[in-house]
């Protein structure tokens, strides 16, 4: 995988010793290797970021793209808390929440229509918005 060739050997001997080190309870060791993974993982990514730069400009391609490519893989979202406060790492659970939360959001409408009306029915005055609307004007929002 592409991972495996961003990491050396050595970080991921200490990734699976981690995971030997937690399946069998020991938490001082877990927590040694974690922050040893940790270290060598930082190295093994600035070593790979410097070496595709220097690829990149040896075969003259644009440096910011480059650079920019290494943005845009970084961060990956791990766990999700929900609303009653319990912690989820299962990929299909948060996807699953965040389509709810998503579609929830988008089918909503940002402006009632008991507000519209509200609106309306204010003096022909320009509102207190930035935007300056008059009540006429938002008799077109109704649908």
């Amino acid at each position: 995988s592409k991972v495996t060739k961003r990491l050396s050997p050595e970080t991921l001997e200490l990734i699976r010793q981690r995971g030997i080190a937690r399946a069998a309870g020991n938490r001082e060791l877990t927590s040694e290797f974690a922050k040893q993974r940790r270290k060598a993982i930082k190295e093994d990514l600035k070593a790979r970021t410097a070496t595709v730069m220097a690829e990149a400009e040896e075969a003259g391609k644009n440096i910011r793209k480059a650079h920019r490519s290494f943005a845009n893989y970084k961060a990956k979202m791990t766990a999700l808390r929900l609303s009653d406060g319990t912690v989820t790492a299962s990929r299909k659970t948060m996807e699953k929440i965040i389509y709810e939360y998503y579609s929830d959001l988008f089918e909503k409408p940002p402006v009632l229509h008991s507000e519209i009306r509200y609106a309306i029915s204010l003096p022909e005055e320009p509102l207190a918005s930035p935007r300056k609307h008059t009540g006429s004007a938002l008799h077109t929002l109704l649908v």
